[in-house]
């Protein structure tokens, strides 16, 4: 079922004139068809059928698959090192970085430096041949 949801000539709202025109779209609601009774069925059953307290508790070993007993990371456990890994690859770079702008911020200030120097054995070179 595919719906033209666009209008066929949209207004230009930069014209006062479109603007007066422009009739809102009006959503519609379809209602289904499904009985009261239905919708019920899907949610999940917590009456208590004889099942033991300790039978929702997970006892695998982090880290290790259910099956073999054998030691095989879990997609978590995966994860969580990639992630890991990216932060402490992020803080070298981090690290490497403000390095970087302290060298260049020092190199700025000593350029700074002597221009300053330069301007003033100039302004004292001109009022020397002025005099």
């Amino acid at each position: 079922m595919c719906m033209n949801l666009f209008v066929q000539e949209p207004p230009n709202f930069l014209v006062q004139a479109d603007l007066r025109s422009y009739v809102t779209p009006v959503p519609v609601v379809i209602q289904s068809q499904e009985s009261p009774e239905a919708e019920g069925a899907d949610f999940v059953d917590t009456s208590d059928s004889g099942s033991m307290p300790g039978d929702l508790v997970d006892l695998t070993i982090p880290g290790t698959s259910a099956h073999n007993g054998q030691a095989q990371p879990s997609p978590a456990i995966d994860a969580l090192l990639e992630r890991d890994a990216l932060i402490s690859h992020l803080q070298q770079e981090l690290a490497r970085m403000k390095a970087e702008n302290q060298r260049l911020e020092a190199g700025y200030l000593k350029q700074l430096e002597n221009l300053r120097a330069r301007i003033n054995d100039l302004e004292r070179d001109l009022a020397t041949k002025v005099c």
